[in-house]
């Protein structure tokens, strides 16, 4: 990403200035960073890099998690303008990277794990991840012609959604030498179990929705 990062602002600092644009945004993809250029009429395209880290707490299935979520991405974005107007209609791709750590936690020294009761010392280590499709369609509306307006500063936003599919959920647990076999065996079937219920209870992120709001300096 740091890499997608350093072309962008290389490409914008070392073609042709004129006729290109540059933009910083906050997003929900992320700190996000853009150049884009007129394509012919109404047509425009913009290259875009996302990047953020946050750490949380969720409970989901019963259990709380400790989440590292990182937000990586970078789009190729086709731009139409009606009428040659600064509102634009986005379609576009995004080779995605989101995913989310997970790393359960005990309540008061448990594990309620598919309904059944662990005590934290036989559980040696219960973790995850979250991923998504590697690749992403995008489609949304937005304000900010590059093309219109001149030289100078702007302002621009998008609101739309990225289609991420259907989230791929692992977990992963490591009996403590307290458990028999027999004991660690239940116990996985268990967090194969509770693997499957978590994926059923986050199928509705496979719909991202995306909205930022930034600024751009059309060279």
């Amino acid at each position: 990403m740091k890499k997608i990062l350093i072309v962008l602002m290389t490409l914008s600092f070392s073609a042709q200035a004129e006729d290109w644009s540059l933009s910083g945004k906050l997003s929900t993809l992320g700190m996000s960073m853009e150049i884009g250029r007129p394509i012919s009429g109404n047509l425009s395209g913009r290259l875009s890099a996302n990047l953020f880290s946050y750490d949380d707490t969720i409970t989901e299935s019963g259990i709380d998690y400790d989440v590292s979520l990182d937000l990586k991405s970078a789009g190729l974005l086709l731009d139409w303008h009606p009428g040659n107007t600064s509102f634009r209609l986005t379609v576009g791709g995004y080779v995605n990277g989101n995913s989310a750590g997970l790393d359960a936690k005990a309540i008061s020294g448990t594990f309620n794990i598919n309904g059944t009761n662990y005590i934290a010392t036989d559980v040696g280590s219960l973790t995850g991840s979250v991923d998504y499709k590697s690749t992403a369609p995008y489609l949304g509306i937005g304000w900010g012609n590059i093309g219109h307006g001149g030289k100078g500063w702007g302002m621009s936003w998008d609101l739309g959604v990225l289609y991420q599919g259907s989230p791929v959920v692992g977990l992963d647990v490591t009996c403590a030498p307290s458990l028999s076999p027999a004991q660690c065996t239940t116990l996985t079937n268990d967090v194969n179990a509770e693997s499957q219920a978590l994926r059923t209870e986050i199928e509705n992120n496979k719909w991202y929705p995306v909205f930022s709001l930034g600024v751009l300096y059309r060279f």
